[in-house]
């Protein structure tokens, strides 16, 4: 079994225990694993919070001392307390303006930490895997999951420690007031967590129910968008108004599900909190007609009562928040654990490989470093006489079932492309012709045979990402991306986008040039989405002019030409035959590639 396959089974099981007993632990792990490199703006943002919550606890004290004082008709008193009741509103004005931005800064750098492990995910991780999930559902988490994951550690976290901090200050001013009282708040707070406990696996479902609800209109959103023509054509949009019409349904009664079921719980909170604020007044009401208790202590004791309210709120808020912070997290998890990422970061030369002394090994060899050399002069120092497939063996697999025998392409399939050799795939539709091409970029990985290259040192490398960097790729439908001409030929290299010389060379040879020079702005006109502004023929010259100008010395043209008259098509492949040092595989069915193939491979 190849290390891909067996490095899926790994992730299958992965996340099966992520449903286990371990998950909540392991989730919490993770997020701390992740987040961890902005501890200190959460720490920051912590102690503003902390200092906001322990200030008031501070203001009712000073507002009894101030009420006191002014029943007392103590002047001197009274002045020293309303200076201090001004230098600590000052202060909290203070506080509040850095946990605010504080707060924004944290958010914002922790939201860019998660949307960056996913978008490595998706361009680093395993191309077949990473391509199984559809795109919008890549950008639902992207955008929906990894938002709610940073708001939860920006929010609970610092409001968790300024709740403790509050309630820690407010029962102690008020047990050392009334110490009847406190034991009663205390024992409806601890009354209110233990409910909290008992809804979280609840509130967990019902949030992962909304953001796979939110995810599944995306996708039918996307879908929607992409293929407007499509639709248009067949008359379905009507239909497809209907259909996303009921997918939004579907998202609004998740949303109103989780809604029910924690307003139903919060009467139960509402009653317990408020009944606090009733019982606080009442008591010191009743302290003041016995004469037992102060106008002050009154005040004081609302304030505080007020203030305990507020953190056994925000208990019932923040427990919803966490296992909806949760649920997303283990969202993210499930793409990076589907989507392993490939680390073929440093490469060595052969010789250090006990098991096989003839292959490139990509494992580490502390001791002999002078062999290791990163990709980059992988690049300079070999190169290849061969490029090979030996009794491969592909099948693609639904993505209901990985472990079945999936739809078999290529069945012990052999080729071998000489350098400088162009050569042409043919075959029936569905045969393979196009999956050759992902196995040489190494975006597959065969079930069966090996994918590799014979250097000019005879020894062999397999193709994987480290080789990717030989080839240059033409996918049906042309992969253009949107911005200027320009850049899209020079892949965004901003230095590239300077070399007018090679950036004409590349139209030359794609026989683009007449009709770039044509458009209003040349090579700054701008391409819209997939390269849309264009004809199909003049997107599939700029996606071979992109290819040439890569200077990649293997050319992958996938039905590059399929969109061409006869006469431009002979041109184009007449000049790309002219380039020295390329080896060209392509896949078409065109009599003017075939005629000028030195090899024809039949899938």
């Amino acid at each position: 079994m190849h290390t891909s396959d067996r490095a899926g089974e790994g992730n299958a099981n992965e996340i099966q225990r992520l449903a286990g007993t371990e998950a909540p632990a392991r989730t919490l792990r993770w997020i701390w694993r992740t987040s961890k490199k902005r501890a200190p703006l959460v720490a920051v943002l912590a102690l503003a919070q902390v200092l906001i919550g322990l200030s008031g606890v501070c203001m009712a004290f000073l507002l009894k001392e101030l009420i006191d004082y002014a029943v007392a008709a103590n002047t001197h008193s009274f002045i020293e307390m309303a200076f201090a009741l001004v230098a600590l509103v000052v202060l909290q004005a203070v506080l509040q303006a850095v946990d605010r931005y504080a707060s924004e800064l944290t958010r914002a750098s922790l939201e860019n930490a998660y949307k960056n492990r996913l978008v490595n995910a998706a361009l680093l991780g395993d191309y077949e895997c990473v391509s199984a999930v559809h795109s919008g559902e890549w950008m639902n988490r992207l955008t929906n999951d990894a938002q709610v994951v940073a708001n939860g550690v920006a929010e609970i976290i610092p409001g968790v420690l300024s709740m403790v901090a509050k309630l820690a200050g407010a029962m102690a001013l008020l047990a050392f007031m009334l110490p009847q009282l406190a034991l009663l708040l205390v024992i409806g707070g601890l009354a209110v967590v233990a409910a909290s406990y008992v809804f979280r696996k609840t509130l967990k479902k019902l949030h992962r129910r909304i953001q796979e609800a939110d995810g599944r209109f995306r996708i039918l959103v996307m879908e929607c968008l992409s293929n407007l023509a499509v639709i248009r054509a067949f008359s379905k949009e009507r239909d497809m108004v209907f259909e996303t019409g009921q997918a939004m349904d579907v998202h609004k009664c998740a949303r109103m599900q989780r809604n029910r079921f924690w307003n139903m719980c919060n009467i139960g909170f509402s009653l317990a909190i408020n009944g606090a604020y009733v019982i606080g007044a009442i008591w010191c009401g009743w302290g003041i007609m016995q004469g037992v208790l102060s106008y002050g202590t009154f005040v004081a004791v609302v304030q505080l009562v007020s203030q305990i309210q507020s953190p056994i709120a925000n208990i019932s808020s923040y427990v919803p928040r966490f296992y909806a912070m949760t649920a997303s997290a283990e969202r993210l998890m499930e793409l990076e654990y589907d989507c392993h990422v490939e680390i073929v970061e440093k490469r060595y030369f052969p010789g250090n490989n006990p098991n096989n002394p003839n292959v490139l090994d990509n494992q580490d060899n502390s001791d002999n470093q002078d062999s290791w050399f990163d990709e980059g002069t992988f690049n300079e120092t070999c190169d290849f006489d061969q490029l090979c497939l030996n009794d491969v063996t592909f099948a693609y697999h639904p993505l209901q079932d990985q472990s079945n025998g999936g739809l078999r392409v290529l069945n012990h399939f052999t080729m071998t492309v000489r350098k400088e050799e162009c050569a042409v795939l043919v075959g029936a539709s569905g045969a393979g012709k196009s999956t050759i091409l992902k196995l040489l970029l190494g975006l597959y990985h065969p079930e069966h045979g090996t994918c590799q290259a014979v250097l000019n040192n005879g020894l062999a490398a397999p193709l994987d990402r480290g080789t990717r960097q030989w080839f240059a790729y033409v996918p049906q439908g042309n992969g253009l991306m949107q911005g200027t001409i320009r850049a899209c030929l020079a892949f965004g290299d901003a230095q590239a986008m300077k070399d007018q010389e090679r950036l004409d060379q590349a139209l030359w040879v794609a026989c683009a040039e007449d009709f770039v020079q044509q458009l209003p702005h040349g090579m700054d006109t701008e391409l819209g989405e997939h390269g849309s502004g264009l004809s199909e023929g003049q997107m599939q010259r700029l996606a071979i002019a992109r290819s040439v100008f890569s200077g990649r010395r293997v050319l992958l043209l996938d039905e590059c030409t399929s969109a061409l008259d006869e006469s431009t098509e002979r041109e184009v492949l007449s000049r790309l035959k002219q380039l020295e040092g390329r080896t060209i595989i392509m896949v078409t069915h065109r009599p003017a590639a075939l005629a000028l193939a030195d090899q024809v491979i039949h899938v």
